[in-house]
């Protein structure tokens, strides 16, 4: 009952919030418990939604390509009965993506070439190499084809082999529960760290100097509920302000941090006019 309590005062009740900077314990314990509901959360709506998303794009590359068969010898590929260089261009939430594959001595294109436009996301599979780029971190990863055994097989094969894999969502879901898991540790219990840390040097040098580091760090795992919840609506709504998270953290440890009673503030204004 106390993290249900914890999860809505965390959202508006900054008493509340300023109260919880000597719960050490409990601030650990409620936000592994919110880590791993949303970590659940997550893995639950990707596993569901990334196979299908890959389903609907491997129908429209195969619809496209009429059968074929696919040699690997000795880190040389070969793609028989597709006429290549074979393009396939499509975009998935707005953003673009281009399958091409060229292993034909005579028509090689270089990697150059292919990877012209860095904004787009490109798997190019040549006769030694498959090369991704992921135009969403700028990064383009290179994995020659010498690191893998010999293998024969066709496209019928690799419809069935991916029709398998794509329906065990279970796998899916233990991946994805793990990678979240780690991907909001970071985010939700290291990054606090940080913000707490610049929150604590200004109040230092604002002589507000009441609070100790530990408190604030304490408070910010409670801070952080509010900014995950609603930059997670923000991003199914399609909407992904930079820096989003980071701004509302800040600003709510801010506001706990520097937060006066309106009736104290009164009483110094009275005084003062009393003077």
């Amino acid at each position: 009952m106390y993290y249900l309590k914890a999860f809505i005062n965390s959202f508006y009740n900054i008493e509340w919030l300023r109260k919880q900077k000597t719960e050490g314990k409990k601030s650990a314990n409620y936000i592994i418990l919110f880590v791993l509901l949303f970590s659940v959360i997550y893995a639950g709506y990707f596993a569901n939604r990334i196979p299908e998303e890959l389903v609907q794009v491997r129908d429209e590359v195969f619809e496209q390509v009429p059968d074929f068969t696919v040699d690997l010898v000795d880190g040389k590929l070969q793609v028989s009965d597709l006429e290549q260089p074979f393009v396939f261009e499509n975009s998935i939430e707005g953003e673009s993506f281009n399958l091409i594959v060229d292993t034909v001595n005579t028509t090689t294109l270089s990697v150059d070439e292919v990877m012209g436009d860095k904004s787009v996301s490109t798997v190019f599979i040549n006769q030694t190499q498959i090369v991704l780029h992921d135009a969403s971190v700028g990064k383009t990863t290179i994995q020659q084809l010498s690191d893998f055994p010999n293998i024969s097989t066709s496209k019928q094969e690799i419809l069935n082999w991916s029709d398998d894999f794509l329906s065990k969502k279970t796998t899916f879901f233990v991946f994805l529960l793990i990678a979240w898991f780690i991907i909001f540790t970071l985010t939700k219990v290291v990054y606090p760290l940080l913000l707490s840390l610049v929150v604590f040097i200004i109040a230092h040098f604002a002589k507000h100097e009441e609070w100790k580091f530990a408190e604030i760090y304490t408070v910010s795992l409670y801070v952080i509920t509010a900014p995950t919840v609603l930059v997670a609506l923000a991003s199914l709504a399609g909407f992904y302000p930079p820096f989003l998270y980071t701004i509302l953290t800040f600003i709510g440890l801010f506001i706990v941090v520097f937060y006066k009673k309106e009736s104290v503030v009164s009483e110094v204004v009275k005084a003062d006019e009393s003077d």
